[in-house]
């Protein structure tokens, strides 16, 4: 619960202090004296949006901070502790929310102490404080409010979440397949010119390094005669030529060394190259005889050959690559041709997965709409003696759960297979009909105030704050209306804005707030009213300015009885 609100240069107010207790509190005050900030600000400490202007007009920043009793919250202590932002103690007591607001339009949020986005102040926020405002009832006329109201009666939001998220994954894989399944003329054109492109590479069964060494042998073999006539003519110079051949010249020229190195040792060296020489020769020529004997001129095997690399050309230069990449090109689009059949092997998949996610969405669906039936009957007779209670005396209430038109074709949709419109009778005889089209603004009031009244019980939420609900009614029904929240606070702290007396009155705490002037400045500030000071806000409030004895024991007659209900 909210132990401790304070305000620094908010608005009109420059500083407040305000402590709050368990049960009803109430804070009543004229129009202009800054109820409203108190609301402003407690929804800024709980993450809403800052507007401009709402910093006091001689101030750069504004603070809000709120203390909140978590002893008993469990829920929250582990969302702290889970997002690391639990009390150094292993025993978490409270929570402290703080929202600075800076003139430069910039805001920030803390946790304990600790600086967070806006976005984890209102996740938090929203598990600790509910708020009910004017608005809430314009809301209330949406049929998906309805819904979330319904759902949330009937603890039934987990399994709603549950039937969404299998309602996004059908709704992503079947998207998917529709998306492929449209483009499939255009796979079957690129599969048959891929599986074309194919069938011509299969054929021509190009082979690792063929390209290569085909160009080598045609090298040879286009200059086979020339080689074969050159190297006859080296075998005739180094070792068959009668008259003159290296061979025979270094053998004598190696003989002539040898006779003289018996006169100088120096010219042993000579010797030895010689020698050298004429056994490289020797080598040569038999490496030369070696050769000849393997290389022929083959006409035959020089046109294959040449046949073959023109297809080799031919081929890459309808495939845009390289000749001698063929194969790699091949290999490329025997990949893509299997990643199509992959493709349709994947569809097949994923329609089994659709319909098992289908399967599963209305197995949770039907779930889910049984249970709102039954909820949305008990929740119906709930409202309505409620609404009676607060003045529609022969008002009748119920929930039509109408199916949506993709229920017919067995098609998943959001927030489930109905939906949920709150239908109104209030008169005898007046045919129900949806909560926009028939309530005036004061039976619309009483109606969200039972509706509220009613949920509220089953919220989880530990404080509730209801910004002037009550707009619109008075006398009995303002005073039902009063004895109803009290009733709601036995389960949750409630924190009521309000004009009306009949209201106050069954408030366990009340506060005034009050505007001051000085003399350039207006503020508003807030007290905790004692006995006495209660009886005169709550005369103030039955007649006006003017306080008598008379309005003082109308109030402090209206306020004993409020304490006798209690």
């Amino acid at each position: 619960m909210l132990t401790q609100l304070s305000i620094k240069n908010l608005a009109i107010t420059e500083s407040l202090e305000l402590d709050f207790n368990h049960g009803l509190s109430v804070l009543t005050g004229e129009t202009g004296a800054g109820k409203s900030i108190i609301i402003d600000a407690i929804g800024l400490v709980l993450g809403d949006r800052a507007e401009p202007g709402m910093i006091k007009s001689d101030a750069k920043r504004a603070d809000i901070i709120a203390c909140f009793d978590i002893q008993k919250l469990a829920s929250i202590k582990d969302w702290l502790i889970e997002h690391e932002l639990d009390d150094v103690e292993d025993n978490i007591h409270e929570c402290i929310l703080k929202r600075s607001l800076h003139d430069n339009g910039r805001s920030k949020g803390f946790i304990n102490a600790q600086a967070v986005p806006l976005n984890l102040l209102k996740q938090l926020g929203e598990q600790l404080i509910n708020i009910h405002g004017q608005n809430t009832h314009q809301q209330l006329l949406q049929s998906e409010q309805q819904r979330i109201v319904l759902d949330n009666y009937a603890k039934l939001t987990p399994l709603n979440q549950q039937i969404n998220t299998l309602y996004e994954s059908w709704k992503s894989e079947k998207e998917h397949f529709d998306l492929i399944n449209q483009q499939s003329a255009e796979r079957q054109q690129k599969q048959a010119f891929l599986n074309f492109q194919l069938q011509e590479l299969r054929a021509f069964s190009a082979n690792k390094n063929e390209f290569e060494k085909l160009e080598q042998e045609y090298k040879i073999l286009s200059h086979a005669s020339q080689i074969i006539s050159e190297l006859t003519k080296i075998q005739q110079l180094i070792s068959q030529d009668e008259q003159s051949n290296a061979e025979n010249l270094i053998a004598h020229a190696l003989k002539i060394s040898s006779e003289l190195s018996a006169y100088d040792d120096k010219l042993i060296t000579i010797d030895e190259m010689l020698n050298n020489a004429l056994i490289q020769i020797s080598e040569a020529n038999s490496e030369i005889n070696h050769y000849l004997n393997q290389v022929e001129d083959e006409p035959v095997r020089l046109n294959e050959i040449e046949e073959r690399i023109a297809q080799y050309h031919e081929l890459a230069r309808k495939h845009h690559c390289e000749p001698e990449l063929l194969l790699n090109k091949q290999i490329e689009l025997e990949e893509e041709y299997s990643n199509y059949y992959q493709s349709d092997e994947q569809q097949e998949l994923r329609l089994q997965k659709i319909n098992d996610l289908q399967s599963e969405y209305f197995k949770n669906a039907q779930k889910l709409s049984k249970q709102r039936l039954k909820a949305s009957q008990q929740l119906a007779q709930e409202v309505e003696q409620h609404i009676r209670e607060l003045g529609l005396s022969k008002g009748e209430f119920s929930i039509d759960m109408t199916p949506v038109a993709s229920n017919k074709e067995k098609t998943p949709v959001k927030n489930g297979l109905e939906s949920i419109d709150f239908m109104i009778s209030a008169n005898p005889g007046q045919t129900p009909a949806k909560l926009a089209k028939v309530a005036s603004g004061g039976e619309l009031s009483r109606i969200s105030l039972a509706i509220q009244v009613v949920t509220a019980q089953y919220n989880q939420t530990p404080s509730i704050i209801f910004d002037e609900i009550d707009v619109g009614v008075g006398g009995k029904i303002a005073e039902m209306i009063g004895a109803k929240l009290a009733q709601l606070s036995n389960q949750s702290q409630i924190l009521c804005v309000t004009h009306q007396a009949q209201v106050a009155v069954h408030g366990h705490n009340h506060y005034l707030v009050e505007k001051s002037f000085q003399e350039n400045s207006t503020t508003s500030h807030i007290t905790e009213l004692d006995e006495q000071q209660r009886i005169d806000e709550l005369s103030r409030m039955l007649s006006g300015a003017e306080i008598t004895e008379t309005t003082r024991l109308h109030a402090r007659e209206m306020l004993n009885q409020a304490r006798k209900q209690h």
